[in-house]
C-alpha cells in the first residue's frame, strides 16, 4: 500500500509517499506510476521555485518532499487533491492522511 502524509507546521509543509501498492508488478503498476507523477511534479515545480526552498529526499521508491511558503502549501494542496482522488479510485492501494499542524 501506498501511505501519502502531510504534514504543515508554521514555517513549512510537507509530503511523504511510501510503500508500494501491490496492484501490478513493479515497473507494470499504474497505482504507482500515478502516485509517483504526482510527486514528481510537485517536486520539480516547487524545486523550480527558489523561494519555497524544496527540500526533496528519494529512497528505495519511497519520497519526502518539504517546502516553505504560502504559495509552496497551496501547490501542495493542489497536488494532495489528486492524491485524495487516487485514493477513492484504488483505497485498497492509497492511503492519504493528514497530520495534525504542528508549532
Amino acid at each position: 500500500m501506498i501511505v501519502v502524509t502531510y504534514e504543515k507546521s508554521r514555517e513549512s509543509c510537507s509530503l511523504r509517499v511510501e510503500g508500494h501498492a501491490g496492484y501490478a508488478a513493479r515497473g507494470s503498476d499504474i497505482v504507482c506510476a500515478a502516485a509517483s507523477i504526482l510527486f514528481y511534479t510537485l517536486a520539480n515545480h516547487l524545486s523550480a521555485r527558489k523561494e519555497a526552498e524544496a527540500q526533496v529526499t528519494k529512497r528505495n521508491g519511497d519520497a519526502f518532499l518539504t517546502a516553505k511558503g504560502e504559495e509552496a502549501e497551496k501547490d501542495l494542496a493542489l497536488i494532495l487533491t489528486g492524491f485524495f482522488l487516487l485514493q477513492e479510485s484504488y483505497p485498497e492501494y492509497v492511503r492519504v492522511q493528514k497530520s495534525p499542524i504542528t508549532p
